[in-house]
């Protein structure tokens, strides 16, 4: 077996250059493959004590309740662990009515050896207006909480399955199967998580010293730690986060395995370490923009905006001058990425401040302003954002949602990061889904012309070529309508200020397109987004109801969470027509170099007052309708 030495820190002392934080977790990690143990990575210019992960550690109570839970379950019939807590006497009865359907049920044993497999209960949520987009769920609408939503994880397959409840009715109305898709957790194991972490030797190696539950944030966040089971298993893997001074330990911690399985250390940048307040009461929030949808009839635009559990705003049943243009548009989640080569990020949802599985939450309400280019008013803009409550402290984040509604009937939606994150040097990859409303056919420019697609697919920004006004892909049907799909991609060909992005692929800083200068946005470096083009056949859901994180925090290539969605790639039939999905993923790079700051946020003393400054980064595609009065 290959041998592993770590110094300790009685050890000869070495410079700061020798330490290597990369270089040296990585080799670190390859030696814990090795040899059966994990160790966090110590700070820059430091190390760690040998400590092997096989010390004996004290589990606690609940951790061992709850694998006593796990092993009844698996004797139960059917084996799911139930969701246990405070559930009110509606959620009670919807698992037990979910748990009596055989199609919700299928999978939860295996089916060659029909041995148990382990499968829990993650969370019964009422249902919103957001998630009744199926003909068998629309019963849903004719009273309130009449029907419950139950999500069940299959932990041996990676799949979320979800059922549809009608109350009043005692039945199961919808099963939804999300393959290789996770929930968020549920409240027993978010503290199963931070009692895993609170316990490991690996981090009180890291740390010096044994933490206490309350000191970790980001614990619900989904995480994936390259060379381990949550990367190469799949495994359900969260990562409660502490921040300590101007470093961040992200605890990886394997849902799955019950265990740690890795940690580390992170640059947070300058920071002061100044906390924010709360600023607005999550009551009024609920109450006015998540219970319920609101209407919107302005500037010829009509349209209703809720907001959801945690696919951010919905926007949905879009009109402009009476013809219905869009049937709905929302951000999914936000993959974060960090630049290390074991790939660990987070997977963060964002929605309702109660009631919800979002990890970055609205703390404001919504906005509707007039949106202005050069000076003149030219529409407006309907604005919602989601920050964490001490942001921009380090491992805080600070979403934006802005929806454009221009006069002439160009329509953007923006996604938009105000970091600031747990480091520099992260890729941001926000999940755009905008769902047409009778768009059937969809073509990118070959030689000159317009060639349409025959099946779903996906392509990259940078490959498809440009029409001469922009637009890469074009939305068509039968009526003649057409809906072109502009990319944000910055300032193509634009000259430089000379400096270059050390952590952007030493990409040019470009200035920002005449689009965003006009309207007063932040400069955009560009979107180097994935396109993908789904149908939606009536009576399927695809994406269109509330979704848990899609994807995985930190994938380079194409499978941010859509692809899935192509598996297999359906044809694009003119037999067939069905209404078309555009998935839109941006991917944005954030800089803390000073006087180069993009995607970051800090603070600046202001009237002798620490006060947030932030460097925001949009993506978004700009769309167009032709012909708009024949889109319907």
């Amino acid at each position: 077996m290959k041998s592993c030495i770590f110094r300790s820190k009685t050890a000869a002392p070495r410079s700061r250059r020798a330490i290597q934080p990369a270089r040296w977790v990585a080799a670190l990690l390859g030696c814990a493959i090795a040899s059966g143990f994990v160790m966090a990575e110590g700070r820059a210019g430091s190390a760690l004590a040998p400590r092997a992960a096989t010390l004996a550690v004290n589990e606690s109570p609940a951790l061992t309740a709850y694998r006593q839970s796990i092993t009844r379950s698996l004797a139960d019939s059917p084996s799911v662990l139930r969701l246990a807590g405070n559930l009110d006497a509606r959620q009670r009865e919807a698992q037990a009515i979910a748990l009596a359907d055989a199609k919700f049920l299928e999978g939860v044993r295996d089916k060659a050896s029909n041995a148990a497999l382990r499968n829990e209960i993650m969370g019964v949520y009422s249902m919103r207006d957001s998630d009744i987009v199926t003909p068998e769920v629309q019963v849903c609408q004719s009273a309130a909480n009449r029907c419950a939503r139950v999500e069940m994880f299959l932990f041996a397959a990676n799949d979320t399955r979800v059922a549809v409840i009608d109350l009043v009715a005692k039945k199961v109305l919808s099963v939804r199967n999300l393959l290789g898709i996770q929930p968020e957790i549920s409240p027993t194991l978010e503290r199963i998580a931070l009692e895993l972490a609170a316990a490991s030797p690996l981090v009180a190696a890291a740390l010096g010293r044994a933490p206490t539950l309350d000191e970790f944030i980001m614990a619900t966040s989904k995480a994936s730690l390259a060379q381990t089971r949550c990367e190469r298993s799949q495994h359900l893997c969260v990562a409660p986060t502490i921040v300590e001074g101007k470093t961040a330990l992200f605890v990886v911690v394997d849902l799955t395995a019950l265990k740690v399985v890795g940690a580390r250390w992170s640059k947070l940048g300058r920071a002061a370490n100044v906390p924010s307040e709360k600023r607005v009461q999550n009551e009024t929030i609920a109450r006015d923009y998540c219970d319920r949808a609101t209407p919107v009839d302005r500037n010829d635009w009509k349209f209703n905006f809720q907001i959801t559990s945690s696919d951010g705003v919905r926007v949905a049943d879009v009109e402009y001058k009476g013809v219905k243009l869009y049937a709905s548009i929302k951000t999914v989640d936000w993959h974060v990425a960090y630049p290390w080569k074991e790939k660990l990020g987070y997977s963060d949802a964002v929605g309702c401040p109660v009631f919800s599985q979002a990890a970055v939450v609205a703390i404001d309400p919504p906005a509707l302003e007039v949106l202005k280019e050069n000076g003149a008013e030219v529409g407006f803009s309907l604005i919602q954002d989601f920050r964490s409550e001490q942001w921009p402290r380090p491992c805080n984040y600070f979403y934006r949602q802005r929806f454009d509604f221009f006069n002439d009937g160009r329509f953007r939606p923006w996604a938009a990061s105000y970091g600031r994150g747990c480091g520099d040097g992260a890729m941001y990859r926000p999940v755009t889904r905008i769902e047409f409303a009778n768009m059937t056919s969809v073509a990118s420019q070959s030689s000159g012309n317009w060639q349409a697609w025959p099946t779903e697919d996906w392509k990259r920004s940078r490959d498809l070529v440009a029409s001469t006004d922009g637009a890469k892909l074009r939305f068509t049907n039968a009526a003649g309508g057409a809906i072109s799909v502009r990319p944000n991609d910055g300032a193509p060909g634009a000259k430089t200020d000379g400096r270059v992005c050390a952590s952007c692929h030493d990409k040019p800083i470009q200035p920002r397109p005449d689009s965003a200068r006009s309207l007063g946005l932040p400069q955009t470096r560009g979107d180097d987004a994935y396109l993908y083009v789904t149908i939606h056949p009536v009576g399927r859901d695809e994406g269109a109801s509330d979704l848990p994180p899609i994807g995985t925090c930190c994938n380079s290539d194409h499978q941010q969470g859509p692809h899935r969605f192509l598996e297999p790639k359906e044809p694009i039939s003119s037999k067939t027509p069905a209404p078309l999905v555009l998935w839109y993923v941006a991917q944005m790079q954030n800089d803390a170099r000073q006087g180069h700051e993009y995607c970051w946020a800090d603070f600046e003393i202001k009237l002798g007052v620490p006060t947030p400054k932030a460097y925001p980064c949009y993506s978004g595609p700009m769309l167009t309708p032709t012909n708009a009065v024949r889109t319907q």
